[in-house]
Order: C-alpha cells, then sequence, then structure tokens
C-alpha cells in the first residue's frame, strides 16, 4: 500500500479537474478543501467516527451527504409485487464508512442500485434518496449520469463482469477519465497509470495493455476501484469488492477502501455478508434483513450489544479465527426470505428463536436502544434475554485408530499440466509438487491457500479424477495409484468429492432424487430398494422429503449441497473430499452444513479432506491443517498449534489477513505487509 495515498490521489491528476462539489487538493502538504466551505478533512484512526447520529442529524448539526427516507422498492412478477426494500432510512455523512451487512436476499444490492438509479424496468420505488440536498429521485437520466463516477461511484461483486473483455485496462480507464473530463488521450493515460499505482497494482504501465482475463481476480477488483476513484468521488459504494477473493488480496482492497476513506475523505457504503470485514473498520452498521435494517449501529453496539434476535443469530453461526473450533455453530433455521409477496408481522418471525403470536400481529418499529444512535428492531426487545450461555459441542469419544494405517495416505504427490505459450512454445505446470500427506480414521485434515495454490488440483488427484505424474496413493493401506477401469469404479464407493459449484456440480435436468439414485445405479444397485436408500440419504444429510422432485433452479444453495454430500454418502464412502463446499453459502447456512459434516464424521467414522481458503472455517472442522503454497506444502500442524504459534511466513500471512468479527481485536492487530509471489 502506498505510504499516503492523499499523495498519490494528487499525483493521479485528480486536484486538477475535479466536478462540481468534489474533493479539492490545495497542495501536496495535504491541505484539502472539502464541499461544504473548503473545510479541511483530517486522516482518521480506524474506526473513529466522524459524523453525528441520525438524531444529531435531524437535529441541524451537520447535514448528511446521502440520507436516504423511507425508501421503498418492489419488482413486478407473474407471482405478483414482490417487494425488495421496506421503508429503509439509512444516512451517510461525510467521511464515514458505513457497512451494510446480511444475508443474501435481504436488499442490501437494491438499496445500492437505487441511490445511482439502476433498477430495471419492472421496479417501482417511493421515498426520497438525498445526495448533498438533492434528491436522487427526482433527477432524470441525464442528471443523473453526470452524478454517476463523478460524485458516486460503485464498485460491482463481479469485476469480471465489469469489465469490457474485449478491451484493454487502459483503453476502459481512459475512457471512463475522458467520459466526465476534457483531456487528450496521452493525458488520459499517464493518469490511468497513477491511478493504478493508487490503488498498488504492480507494474502499472505494463498493467494498461492487459486484458482482463490477463489479471487476478484481486488485480481485477483494484481495477474496478480504480475507475470508481479516478474523478474523486464523495461517495464510493462498494457492493461484495472481496467476494471469492483470497485472504491476502482481500486485506489488500480492504486497505484501499479504508485509506480512501482516511486520507482522501471519501465516504464509503460497503454492502458485505462478511461481518469480519466490518468490525474493525466501518464507524456505523447496519444488518438488514427482508428488506430493513433491523439493527444500526457502531461495530461496538452490534458487535457486543446486539439486540435484534438477526444479530445476535448471525454472530452465533458466525465461525471465527480466534474460536475453539469445539463449540457448535448456531445455524439460523429455515431459508432466507426470497420473494416477500405478503406477510404480515415481523419478517424474521419464520426463522426467529424468541418469535411469540405477537410477532404475527404486528411490524415491528426501529427503536433506539443505546447511545450513539444504536438502534434495533423487535417487538420484545425488554424481554430477550442478552446474554445467552454458548452452545457446546456435544462429546463424542473417538476410538483410537492409531496402530492402524491412515485411511488416506499421499507419498511425494507430482501432478503436471502440459499447455501452449504462444506460437510453439510448450509450458508445463507443476499444479502439485512433492506433497505428502495423511489422513487418520475419523480425522479432518484441513488443506488451505491462496487460489492457484494447487489445493483443487491436490483433491482431484487424491481421489484419482486426475492421474498424478509422480508419486503415490493409498487408501487404508492399499496402494491406489494404479488402478484402472471396473476397479477404479468400484474404488469410488470409498473414495467420494463434493464440489465447490453446488449448482455446477449437479445435472440441471435432473430432480434431486434423481442426482441421489445416480451413484446408487452405476454401482448395480437394484431399483427395488432405492427408492429406500434415496431416503434415508436425504434424512441423514436433512434434506426433507418434498424437495426430492425439484431440480436445482428451484433449489437453494445449502440445499444443493446437502445433495451433493447424500450422493457422496450413498455408497458408503470412507474418504470424502470437500472442496470448498461452503464458499458459496450464506453464513447461517454455511453454518447448517459444517454441523451436519461434523455429526456425520463422528456417526460413520469418515475422514475428510477439507480444502478452503476460509481459515475461520478451517479452525472449527479441522483435526490438523496443511498450508500450501506453489504446489507445496510448506506447513503441516495441529489445528491448534498451527493457529496460536505458525512456523513459516507465508502461513503467517494468511492468518494475519484474516478479518475477526471482533472490533476491539480488530483494531488491535498487525497485519503482515508484502506480496507474496503469485501462485
Amino acid at each position: 500500500m502506498r505510504a499516503n495515498i492523499k499523495q498519490a490521489y494528487q499525483s493521479a491528476g485528480v486536484s486538477e479537474a475535479m466536478p462540481s462539489g468534489g474533493l479539492r487538493f490545495a497542495s501536496a502538504a495535504g491541505v484539502s478543501g472539502g464541499h461544504a466551505g473548503g473545510a479541511r478533512r483530517e486522516s482518521r484512526p480506524t474506526g473513529s467516527v466522524a459524523t453525528p447520529t441520525t438524531a444529531e442529524t435531524a437535529a441541524g448539526l451537520q447535514p448528511s451527504l446521502l440520507s436516504i427516507e423511507n425508501l421503498s422498492v418492489s419488482f413486478s412478477t407473474a407471482a405478483g409485487s414482490v417487494r425488495a426494500v421496506r421503508d429503509l432510512s439509512v444516512q451517510i455523512g461525510e467521511a464515514e464508512f458505513l457497512g451494510l451487512v446480511g444475508e443474501s436476499g435481504s436488499g442490501k444490492s437494491v438499496t445500492a442500485h437505487s441511490i445511482l438509479g439502476l433498477l430495471p424496468p419492472n421496479a417501482e420505488s417511493t421515498g426520497s434518496i438525498r445526495f448533498d440536498g438533492r434528491d436522487l429521485t427526482e433527477l432524470d437520466e441525464r442528471s443523473l449520469r453526470k452524478i454517476r463516477g463523478s460524485e458516486i461511484a460503485m464498485v460491482f461483486q463481479n469485476p469480471m463482469s465489469g469489465l469490457n473483455p474485449v478491451l484493454s485496462i487502459g483503453s476502459q480507464l481512459v475512457d471512463t477519465l475522458r467520459a466526465h473530463e476534457p483531456m487528450s488521450k496521452q493525458e488520459a493515460q499517464n493518469r490511468s497509470a497513477d491511478l493504478l499505482d493508487l490503488v498498488d497494482l504492480p507494474h502499472p504501465r505494463r498493467t494498461l495493455g492487459s486484458f482482463p482475463h490477463e489479471l487476478s481476480g484481486g488485480m481485477q477488483q483494484r481495477v474496478m476501484i480504480a475507475m470508481a476513484l479516478a474523478h474523486g468521488p464523495r461517495l464510493l459504494i462498494a457492493d461484495e469488492p472481496t467476494t471469492a477473493l483470497d485472504v491476502t488480496i482481500q486485506a489488500q482492497i480492504m486497505e484501499v477502501l479504508l485509506a480512501a476513506r482516511d486520507e482522501i475523505g471519501v465516504a464509503i457504503m460497503l454492502i458485505t455478508h462478511n461481518l469480519g470485514l466490518v468490525a474493525g473498520g466501518a464507524d456505523r452498521i447496519c444488518v438488514m434483513y427482508g428488506g430493513q435494517v433491523f439493527e444500526s449501529g457502531t461495530p461496538d453496539d452490534v458487535f457486543y450489544g446486539g439486540r435484534s434476535p438477526y444479530t445476535r443469530a448471525l454472530l452465533d453461526s458466525q465461525p471465527r479465527l480466534d474460536g475453539d473450533g469445539e463449540t457448535l455453530l448456531v445455524p439460523i433455521q429455515g431459508q432466507p426470505p426470497g420473494d416477500i409477496i405478503d406477510l404480515s408481522g415481523c419478517v424474521f418471525r419464520p426463522r426467529c428463536r424468541y418469535a411469540e403470536t405477537i410477532c404475527e400481529e404486528a411490524d415491528p418499529e426501529l427503536v433506539v436502544v443505546g447511545e450513539s444512535g444504536h438502534e434495533a428492531r423487535c417487538l420484545r426487545l425488554d424481554s430477550i434475554l442478552t446474554d445467552e450461555p454458548a452452545v457446546e459441542a456435544e462429546s463424542h469419544a473417538r476410538v483410537d485408530h492409531s496402530d492402524e494405517p491412515p485411511m488416506l495416505e499421499a507419498r511425494d504427490l507430482v501432478t503436471r499440466f502440459t499447455g501452449r505459450s504462444g506460437f510453439r512454445k510448450r509450458l508445463d505446470v507443476v499444479a502439485v509438487d512433492g506433497v505428502s500427506l495423511r489422513v487418520g480414521i475419523g480425522e479432518t485434515l484441513g488443506v488451505v491457500g491462496e487460489s492457484g495454490s494447487g489445493k483443487t488440483t491436490l483433491g482431484r488427484t487424491l481421489t484419482r479424477l486426475i492421474d498424478p505424474d509422480e508419486g503415490e496413493i493409498f487408501l487404508a493401506g492399499r496402494p491406489i495409484t494404479d488402478v484402472k477401469g471396473a476397479e477404479l469404479r468400484q474404488l469410488r464407493g470409498d473414495l467420494q468429492i463434493v464440489f465447490q459449484d453446488p449448482y455446477g456440480s449437479l445435472n440441471p435436468r435432473m430432480t434431486a432424487r434423481q442426482s441421489i439414485e445416480e451413484p446408487l445405479r452405476l454401482m448395480g444397485m437394484s431399483r427395488r430398494g432405492m427408492p429406500a436408500r434415496v431416503l434415508e440419504l436425504a434424512s441423514t444429510v436433512g434434506l426433507s422429503s418434498d424437495l426430492l422432485n425439484r431440480r436445482p433452479a428451484h433449489l437453494s444453495g445449502g440445499q444443493l449441497q446437502r445433495v451433493g454430500i447424500a450422493r457422496a454418502l450413498a455408497l458408503s464412502s470412507k474418504v470424502i473430499v470437500l472442496d470448498e463446499p461452503v464458499s458459496a453459502l450464506d453464513i447461517s447456512i454455511q453454518a447448517e452444513i459444517l454441523n451436519l459434516l461434523r455429526d456425520l464424521q463422528y456417526q460413520y467414522e469418515l475422514s475428510y479432506v477439507f480444502i478452503t481458503h476460509d481459515l475461520s472455517v478451517t479452525r472449527h472442522v479441522s483435526d490438523r491443517v496443511a498450508v500450501m503454497y506453489l504446489g507445496q506444502i510448506v506447513e503441516t500442524a495441529e489445528t491448534a498449534d498451527l493457529f496460536d504459534g505458525p512456523a513459516h511466513p507465508y502461513t503467517q500471512a494468511l492468518l494475519s489477513a484474516v478479518p475477526i468479527a471482533d472490533p476491539r481485536l480488530e483494531r488491535e492487530r498487525t497485519r503482515r505487509r508484502g506480496r507474496p509471489g503469485l501462485p
């Protein structure tokens, strides 16, 4: 990260031609004039609150930069009018960092799109969205286009879909700059390089000539942030900017956002489902569910004094890096509200463990429950206990198998891929480089590392979906490296894999029942016994029988992953390789799957190879952990030993980058700097 992003911002030329009302910098010494009277903005420590509360704003102490009042958004569908946002009121002050958190379908992205006037034609909205005194809902498209990018900018969740795949990075940055400011192409190119340097992209000039597909996900997201900051916006909306990124890249993206707030005074609205991301950096947090704000306050208010049942349920279902790995996660029962067409009472009522009859009769209001503007929504705030005992894991006595051979073992495993780089140039990539590992009976080995480190290739090599080039694989002491044909098919009954993408791993034309039947049929099971076996498997993984006749398009992510696990269990497997099984799931659904996997392991003495980039999940599920980097295992240890005293610098860098859902711990942590070599 640049030592002073303010100076970098000036070198990018933003001070020379700012839009009306945007940020202006008077000199390289860092004196800047804000929109209101040229007031100087000072750098602020992370977590400080620079803006007044909603009540103070209403009292006229300082107007909010953005004020959303009673916003409601609905979409016309064949089934009726779907309510995505309901009577939402949110304020953001100058240089304030607001975290907007909640599960998928809570209305976070719809709120962001409403601010910029990017809703689809079938959307209907009411309420006001005032930005610097102007009601954005009353502006025409031409006026909104002048504001987009220049005063309010947005970073979208998927950077690849936000970048044009047939234009170079330089061309897209130049077009962005010249769309709002008159300048020559050469001037725009120079400023584009400075903007890439601003977001800490290596070799900015070289990157200008690259195409999106030639950049990693983290580099693509930095380009999107550079575009968003190009014209010195006063408000930056970041919609899940770190989703699917490695923890090290995620930490670097957050550094860019925090530096933009602290050094140049940009207000930030960060939309995320990761509570750890907002714990240490946000000034205020709004927890959304069903299109409503269920709690609002400072990070300390929300994490230490959360009053809304939904907020506390989210925190209970979140695995933590500093957890003991023994406490069961508490999942939120049921599914997030998809299409809210007609629901009386509290929208969280069907999933709330505190729900009573009164919750069906009235929709709760957002009321002040503490100082600093802390607000919460619940009809039973006064009767719900604020402190609850943690739910402890059931004690399971494991059988000692130390005198038996490991269930799965790899010795000096090497897997190579051969391709072409340029005309006639042969390229050999060593994806797995001399890996040795052991997984005992009923044990979980967590395999962690960044994208490209070889984790998925290792998992597919262990399950013989890819043939190794060197080394040996043993299953319960039996060599399986060279088995083929019918013998390999028979092996599938003992060695299964659950893939990362539950949607892509199932046939979209087959029902859940047919998908679970498929491995049974391939292994020669009679049709007479199949229905009972399918029902048994569905019950084992907690899948309701009425869902078995649905196709993947009509199942949630958590339900699809349960189908994948049922398929893996269908043939009484001994070893299951789990490749990022919860990465695409909401926190509450993730907790259900993790608890399910633990219960199944104790019940059937299953051995897991759990592949993930989420170290918080790793700590919760693993007995031992192997850290992979550039195709090699650089460190292996018992879970507690590795997390409490990592020995390898790469492991230390990974652990320091993981956000913790605890504001005090986040503010006190020191993250290791540096950019490790790309896998």
